[in-house]
């Protein structure tokens, strides 16, 4: 029997030109489709480690914001006024505040995206997440970098402070040394530096080469005592004594500035003298003799000091016009209260600070300081002892 081939052969043609179409089709449209849902998964694989990148980020600027706000705190808290420089460094530390906000929320990534539209799409939201955190990173950067600026600015005026104050003369050689290294530390802290505690500890070798130079001095004659000047400024209380020797006189800026004063005083109608100027040692001896005499030296030592303790040797003290409580309600005394820090001076020994300073109420004894301490105590209402962090009480 003959068969006819063509019969099978045409379905066969068929089936085969079917198959293919079909991979023509496969390869002209599921090909380049796969392809490209493959590249716009692995842009949006990108863009979401970026993304993560940039949330890591934030957290680490985060974290170094609030230890550097933490640093400031801490050096706001161990520094006093007394201690830097220039005071307004400490101000502006004090008043900086750290707002590290939240930490970052970011939208979830579909399982299932879908096509390859539909990842781009997602893919751009990722993007503009990531600029987001990319900002806010840079924000708190900026933040960080103004905190820890004004932290190592108060540092420099911390050291500037110790670079003009001196050792205390009397300290023993240890205290002196360490003291010095403490000193030197400040001059260049390294980037990861503990501030803080580089401050503390200054203040600690400051304090204790000081307790040190006082406990020496004790056993010295008035002759051989060396004068305690702190970031300029002499100091002679109870506590700290100075030479028998020291001064000849008030200081010519002690006059100048005086002299200033009383002359807008009485272009105001007021009236200022000088009723007690500068005393030598032999004179304040003699002073303070008759009034342990008179009164007996519990009640001498409450209104005046004892030779080599006296302001009235420094040079830079006077006492004014009428020597009784009475002159600080007197225009005169009013008007020097509220305006002797403008030239220079200060009420030593104010109201309500006996127990500080050693002393009464003396609103006729003014102490030459200059202009920039002296406006500094009468705006923060400390004392001298208060400011420079140290005592007035006799040890012997």
């Amino acid at each position: 029997m003959q068969v006819d081939r063509r019969r099978f052969l045409f379905p066969i043609v068929g089936i085969v030109a079917v198959l293919v179409a079909a991979a023509i089709v496969v390869v002209a449209v599921v090909v380049p489709q796969r392809a490209e849902l493959d590249a716009a998964t692995a842009r949006l694989a990108a863009a979401v480690g970026e993304r993560d990148a940039a949330a890591a980020a934030v957290e680490e600027a985060r974290a170094a914001l609030l230890a550097a706000g933490d640093e400031a705190s801490g050096l706001v808290a161990v520094v006093g006024r007394g201690a830097v420089a220039d005071p307004a460094t400490l101000d502006a530390l004090a008043a900086v505040t750290v707002d590290a906000g939240e930490p970052p929320v970011t939208a979830a990534v579909p399982a299932s995206p879908g096509d390859a539209a539909a990842i781009d799409a997602v893919t751009a939201r990722v993007e503009g997440e990531t600029a987001v955190l990319e900002d806010r990173v840079a924000s708190l950067a900026a933040d960080r970098d103004a905190v820890a600026g004004a932290s190592r600015s108060v540092v420099a005026s911390v050291h500037a402070w110790g670079l003009n104050t001196p050792t205390p003369p009397h300290a023993p050689a240890d205290a002196a040394a360490a003291y010095t290294t403490a000193l030197d530390a400040l001059a260049e802290p390294a980037d990861d530096a503990d501030l803080v505690g580089l401050v503390t500890a200054f203040r600690t070798a400051f304090t204790t080469a000081l307790a040190a130079h006082e406990v020496a001095s004790r056993s010295l004659d008035a002759a051989s005592v060396q004068p305690t000047i702190i970031n300029g400024t002499l100091i002679a209380n109870k506590t700290f004594r100075i030479p028998s020797s020291y001064g000849a006189g008030l200081t010519p800026e002690t006059e100048a500035a005086f002299a200033a004063m009383q002359a807008e005083a009485a272009s105001l109608g007021l009236d200022l003298y000088i009723s007690s100027g500068f005393r030598s040692f032999a004179s304040q001896e003699a002073i303070y003799g008759n009034y342990v005499a008179t009164q007996g030296q519990a009640e001498a030592d409450t209104h005046s000091a004892r030779p080599g303790h006296s302001e009235h040797q420094t040079g830079l003290t006077f006492d004014l016009n009428s020597i009784t409580e009475a002159f600080g309600s007197t225009p005169e005394g009013i008007w020097v209260r509220d305006n002797a820090h403008r030239f220079g001076f200060i009420v030593r020994y104010p109201p309500g600070k006996e127990a500080i300073t050693g002393y009464i109420w003396e609103p006729w004894h003014l102490r030459f300081v200059g202009v920039p301490l002296a406006t500094e105590l009468v705006t923060t209402g400390l004392t001298v002892e208060e400011y420079f962090g140290i005592t007035s009480a006799y040890s012997y």
